[in-house]
């Protein structure tokens, strides 16, 4: 029967530091106590160089004990096949690994590679390993297997705040799990800490947040409207509680849930402080917070994570950190891009995951969540979940594959629209209707990008953008061609009833890939 924690500390340098033991103690029962685990006592290490007399102790106690805490991930030996004999042993157990100064733990397979990319990372800062040493193939971060397919993207990108880019990372399909992801290269952080430094939400309408429609024949809504209305109905919220916003810019949700929920207390975090000011003239939120949900003090009755999603490269931390800050009962509102029915969402820089409902499904599961609601028509070419945490009765591990849904078409549509844009409007002046993420990724491709923009939100009327004028549907003269770019089903949708409203301009509708002259 397994009784708890035993410590693991050093009496020689870790990593050529030595840190004294009562510290080093201080530090393993400091993360017992965050982390709910029962300290036992420590082992301490001879310190005789190589040695490893107590730890190859404590790894043989695993069968009574529920694990070891390590005061460092680098108190484990420093060759790799001993390294693996330990992780096998502790996953044959059942038992876990926890390493307090790095703040990690390892009790799947999954966590093996992401421990030893650490050790080479180490080995590479002491010039221990060429860059080329570096294994260049990537795993699924959902799953942990090794990519079906990958794709050189030969088209520019788009920022998610609506910005063009020069360049989009190759996109990776998961053999396992078929999550389409993009490979994050060291160019790819580089450039998404350039794109966040300057971040301008909803700039195109002077920050007032984008309206959309739930289907083609509803009125224009504010999407946070929206996603308030759907938590507040299949979670039955009661008149106050506690909210934090994940990634909440300059606070579009948090000021629609403060209009639906005036007595709920609000905390916004995001990574950029750009928004910090307008956050805080909102009623009821009590502070701004820059970093992520475990910088967030306390804990909540909701968390939201909007247009988050599919930014963050490793989502099982990502949403572990947020379940640390949930309430017993709590819940997470979830709303991410469906690149199958917006294919141009794989053209947003930042955006490295781009979910199905099959692989968002596979996300939460593997983190310890249950799907509670979901709606995909809730607002159109979005996913809108919420979630709870499960009751631990389902398994965490999967070995199930799981169909792409829809990848290769969506790859396929944006390259071949990169190919046939620029050579269908070669020597033709053309409108664009809308100023997303769709527009600007076209305007882009064409030779003498748009000669105006169309957009059906008051809030873009008549600012310039891109170089050219911003107008209403009722504002296009006669005789002149506007391209719909949306996707092809949505596109042909919006294109007839245009057509039908204003007869006097050509309403263009997006092709399908197998509508395009290539």
């Amino acid at each position: 029967m397994s009784a708890g924690y035993r410590g693991y500390i050093a009496s020689r340098p870790v990593r050529d530091e030595m840190t004294p033991q009562h510290v080093q103690n201080l530090v393993v029962r400091d993360y017992a106590t965050r982390n709910g685990l029962t300290f036992l006592l420590s082992a301490t290490e001879y310190a005789m160089p190589g040695c490893f007399m107590m730890l190859d102790s404590a790894v043989a106690s695993l069968d009574d004990i529920d694990g070891i805490i390590f005061f460092s991930l680098f108190m484990m030996p420093p060759d790799e096949a001993s390294r693996r004999r330990i992780y096998r042993r502790t996953l044959e157990l059942g038992r876990s690994l926890h390493f307090a100064l790095e703040n990690l733990a390892f009790d799947s397979e999954r966590d093996i590679d992401r421990l030893e990319d650490m050790f080479q990372v180490d080995h590479f800062a002491r010039s221990e390993l060429r860059a080329d040493d570096f294994d260049s193939e990537v795993t699924c971060p959902i799953c942990g297997r090794l990519p079906a397919s990958e794709t050189p993207v030969g088209f520019s990108g788009v920022t998610s705040d609506v910005k063009p880019w020069p360049r989009v990372s190759n996109l990776l399909v998961c053999s396992g799990c078929g999550l389409l992801h993009k490979r994050t290269t060291a160019e790819w952080f580089q450039d998404i800490d350039v794109i966040y430094r300057d971040y301008e939400a909803y700039h195109q309408g002077q920050g007032a947040e984008q309206s959309v429609r739930q289907e083609e024949a509803s009125e224009l809504s504010p999407r946070s409207a929206l996603l308030v209305r759907f938590a507040k109905d299949a979670l039955a919220l009661p008149s106050s509680g506690r909210l934090l916003d994940v990634g909440c810019g300059n606070g579009a949700l948090l000021r629609s849930f403060a209009a639906e929920f005036p007595s709920w207390e609000l905390i916004g975090v995001d990574r950029s402080e750009s928004g910090a000011d307008a956050v805080r003239t909102i009623p009821g939120v009590e502070r701004f917070v820059v970093g992520g949900p475990a910088d967030a003090p306390g804990h909540y009755d909701l968390v939201s994570l909007v247009h988050v999603l599919e930014h963050v490269p490793e989502p099982l931390v990502f949403l572990s950190e947020v379940a640390a800050k949930l309430n017993p009962g709590g819940a997470v509102l979830i709303d991410a891009p469906s690149f199958a029915t917006n294919p141009f969402d794989l053209a947003v820089v930042d955006h490295v995951m781009h979910f199905s409902l099959a692989t968002l499904r596979e996300l939460t599961r593997q983190a310890g969540y249950a799907l509670r609601a979901y709606s995909s028509s809730l607002i159109r070419k979005e996913h809108a979940a919420l979630l709870t945490l499960a009751d631990g009765t389902a398994s965490t591990d999967s070995r199930a594959s799981i169909a792409p849904d829809g990848a290769t078409a969506a790859i396929s549509l944006l390259q071949g629209l990169a190919t046939w844009l620029p050579r269908h409007f070669a020597a033709q002046q053309v409108g664009i209707l809308g100023t997303g993420i769709a527009a600007t990724w076209v305007c882009e491709q064409l030779p003498n990008g748009a000669a105006f923009f169309v957009d059906e939100d008051p809030h873009r009327f008549g600012k310039p953008y891109m170089g050219a004028p911003v107008i209403a549907p009722a504002d296009v003269p006669d005789d002149l061609t506007v391209f719909v770019a949306q996707p092809p089903v949505m596109a042909r949708e919006i294109a007839e009833r245009l057509a039908k409203e204003f007869p006097g301009p050509s309403w263009m509708a997006c092709p399908s890939f197998h509508e395009l002259e290539l």
